[in-house]
């Protein structure tokens, strides 16, 4: 963890900010889980709870599905894909009937492009889904929006982070990753950018130290002291 100067200070140098989106912008838990049990009750498997997918999320949504299947579900790999199928189905269909921003956001979001930064997301959530919700939520304010697409590294291989950084002319040395989970902290480490934990996410503070935030936010409204 840096100490508040150097922390202040990689703020203020940063012209580049590359977010996560489930947990960090958007509390998409109610949404997912609605998805997660519709495609439980295909196969009759038990319902999982918020904080069941809360503890699932981060890897994407295969491994979100793995997670959440028992110990005594024996899918064969077709099941599976059924599985998933009926997921992105209903989760297409509803992508935001519970899913709201996080307080703070919104004034961070336009602080940070009255400074002329660059801003991008970048998730493990299907590609189609994170463009949907960046234009309900946050239409005209991510250069970029970047999730999971066949054939495309997943966080944390920084592969995507820095080909982003490349196209934005920009440098590790000049961004932050703001994420809320292990999954984040791993990936700014590998791309050797800061590493930024959003605490009021999915993970909780000592998740996002142990797994080398480079500091810690309670709230979203605390960066606006910061830059």
């Amino acid at each position: 963890m840096l100490d508040r100067t150097e922390w202040q200070r990689r703020w203020r140098k940063a012209d580049t900010f590359v977010i996560d989106l489930d947990g960090t912008l958007l509390d998409t838990l109610g949404d997912l889980q609605a998805a997660c049990n519709h495609a439980m009750a295909v196969f009759a498997l038990p319902p999982r709870t918020r904080d069941d997918i809360r503890r699932f999320i981060g890897d994407g949504i295969r491994k979100l599905l793995e997670r959440a299947l028992p110990d005594s579900a024996d899918l064969h790999p077709e099941e599976f894909s059924q599985l998933e199928s009926a997921f992105h189905t209903y989760y297409r269909e509803h992508l935001w009937d519970c899913t709201r921003i996080y307080p703070g956001v919104p004034e961070v979001l336009t602080a940070l492009q009255s400074r002329g930064a660059k801003l991008a997301v970048l998730t493990n959530k299907p590609q189609a889904a994170a463009e949907a919700l960046c234009r309900h939520f946050f239409a005209g304010t991510f250069v970029e929006v970047i999730g999971q697409e066949e054939g495309r590294a997943k966080k944390p291989d920084p592969a995507e982070l820095l080909a982003l950084l490349e196209r934005l002319d920009s440098s590790p040395g000049r961004t932050i990753l703001l994420g809320d989970s292990e999954v984040d902290m791993i990936t700014a480490g590998n791309a050797g950018v800061t590493a930024a934990g959003a605490a009021w996410g999915f993970r909780s503070r000592e998740v996002l130290e142990t797994n080398g935030a480079d500091g810690i936010l309670t709230q979203a409204g605390e960066i606006l002291a910061l830059l």
